[in-house]
């Protein structure tokens, strides 16, 4: 299964996911100085904590949240 989807699965009441296409979002992705994809950010308060390009797992994405 999907690493996203587990998350959303096991973890989805303690956080929001967004999804941007980032051929499409150039400007978008520009703003947030994002150079490769797969880019994964973490905000808390609205404030980027975690920024991290490429595969990622998903014991990762837990202890960061």
């Amino acid at each position: 299964m999907f690493v996203l989807k587990i998350l959303e699965k096991e973890h989805g009441s303690e956080f929001m996911l967004l999804k941007i296409d980032g051929g499409a979002q150039t400007n978008l992705c520009k703003a947030l100085h994002i150079d490769g994809f797969p880019t994964f950010i973490i905000y808390k308060e609205g404030k980027p904590v975690w920024q991290k390009e490429g595969l990622v797992e998903i014991s990762e994405f837990i202890k960061e949240l």
